[in-house]
C-alpha cells in the first residue's frame, strides 16, 4: 500500500503537466506561474515540495516559469536559481501569463479567481489543491458547489496525515474523482 501511495505521488507533479499540455500541446515559450513553492502553507520550507519536480518539468520543456509564494521566496531563489522569476505578488504573478499552476493552499489563493477575472481573463488555471474559492471562511470547499455530472467516484480518506496532503489529512480528506475530461478551470 505505501508503494503504491509513493508511486501516485511521484505521479502528481506530472498529471499538472499532462493538463496543460492538452491546453497547451507545446508548453515552449508558454509563460506559467506556479502559485505556492513550500510544501505547505504557513512555512517557508520546500523539502519535498510538489513545486519542485513541477517547476523542474516545465523548465525542461521549454516554458517561462514564474512563481509566487507569501513565505518561501528567499529559500526557493536557492532551490530554483535562474530557472523561474520570483514574483513579489500574487497579482504580478497572475499578469501578462498563459496558464497559473495552484500547488500550495495559502488563503491568499482563495482570492485567485477574483484576481484572474480582473487581471487576466483568458489564463488558464490548473488547481492542484482544490482551493476553497469565493470567500469561504473555512478552509473547507463547499461540495454544493461542484457539479455532480463533473465526479466519476468519490474517495472518503480518514484520519492520519498522508504524503499527499500533508497534515491537511489529520481530520480526514474527500477526494471528488473527477471525469478524465475534466481539465481545470478557464476564467
Amino acid at each position: 500500500l505505501l508503494d503504491a501511495v509513493l508511486r501516485v505521488n511521484a505521479a502528481q507533479p506530472f498529471e499538472v503537466i499532462r493538463r496543460l499540455e492538452r491546453h497547451f500541446p507545446n508548453l515552449s515559450g508558454k509563460r506559467i506561474s506556479v502559485l505556492g513553492l513550500a510544501f505547505r502553507p504557513d512555512t517557508d520550507d520546500l523539502r519535498e515540495s510538489p513545486a519542485i519536480p513541477i517547476v523542474r518539468e516545465l523548465a525542461s520543456r521549454g516554458a517561462r516559469i514564474r512563481g509566487y509564494d507569501p513565505a518561501a521566496g528567499a529559500n526557493a531563489r536557492t532551490v530554483f536559481g535562474d530557472q523561474l522569476e520570483l514574483c513579489e505578488s500574487l497579482e504580478q504573478a497572475l499578469l501578462d501569463c498563459d496558464a497559473a499552476v495552484l500547488v500550495t493552499r495559502w488563503r491568499e489563493f482563495e482570492a485567485v479567481p477574483e484576481l484572474i477575472s480582473r487581471l487576466n481573463p483568458g489564463l488558464l488555471l490548473v488547481d492542484g489543491r482544490r482551493m476553497p474559492y469565493g470567500g469561504v471562511s473555512s478552509s473547507a470547499a463547499d461540495l454544493n458547489q461542484i457539479p455532480a455530472a463533473m465526479v466519476e467516484r468519490v474517495e472518503i480518506l480518514t484520519g492520519g496525515a498522508s504524503a499527499v496532503y500533508g497534515s491537511d489529512a489529520i481530520g480526514g480528506v474527500v477526494n471528488f474523482i473527477m471525469k478524465k475530461d475534466f481539465e481545470g478551470v478557464q476564467f
